[in-house]
């Protein structure tokens, strides 16, 4: 925990620091990267790095939470496609930052996705080069990546979107609701509202 909090205090005073809004939490189970653990509704949310959708409809996802306050839990998981070169080594680079602190995470995929044509470009490297930038520990992160923890975790993301029946991304399990593609913000909180019973 010490160490996650040291992370957090460079990742916050950092220029990096984006959704400032957004508030964050460890909750235990999953890759949970944003919201209070006991939230009364989950967002799962399943990516591809390369997916310039994704960037966009992670954006959509953040600037709804905000407008629900304390009310969103977002798991992000991560569904790496084969057409996409770079895909699964930025999957095993967020779970192994994910694995050092959730804030970090955070911070990492919303700085990957907004960043994303450089690092369509640059490929690896860049996933080490913005990761010391949001404050983690590279070294612990590539040890991490390599590691059948960070390989199982995929998996299971895997079989999640099989289960739901997801073939591309983004696609989102919104409480019980399932949403794939890229939708208008008006759209995914109208789904919100929903499963809120507002």
């Amino acid at each position: 925990m010490f160490k996650c909090l040291k992370q957090m205090t460079v990742a916050l005073v950092s220029a990096y620091l984006t959704f400032a809004s957004v508030s964050y939490a460890d909750g235990g189970a999953g890759t949970v990267i944003a919201g209070p653990a006991d939230a009364p509704l989950t967002i799962e949310e399943y990516v591809d790095f390369s997916c310039h959708f994704c960037a966009d409809g992670s954006m959509k996802i953040k600037e709804a939470m905000n407008d629900y306050p304390g009310k969103i839990k977002l798991v992000l998981r991560n569904m790496p496609l084969p057409m996409h070169p770079n895909a699964l080594v930025a999957a095993k680079a967020f779970d192994a930052v994910w694995l050092q602190c959730s804030v970090l995470a955070n911070l990492f995929q919303a700085n990957l996705f907004a960043h994303q044509q450089e690092f369509n470009i640059i490929g690896e490297p860049y996933l080490y080069e913005l990761a010391a930038k949001v404050g983690a520990d590279v070294d612990e992160m590539k040890r991490d990546m390599a590691s059948d923890k960070v390989a199982t975790m995929i998996a299971q993301d895997q079989a999640a979107a099989d289960a739901n029946g997801f073939k591309g991304t983004p696609s989102f399990v919104i409480g019980s609701e399932t949403v794939t593609g890229d939708r208008h913000l008006e759209e995914f909180k109208k789904v919100i509202d929903r499963e809120l019973g507002h």
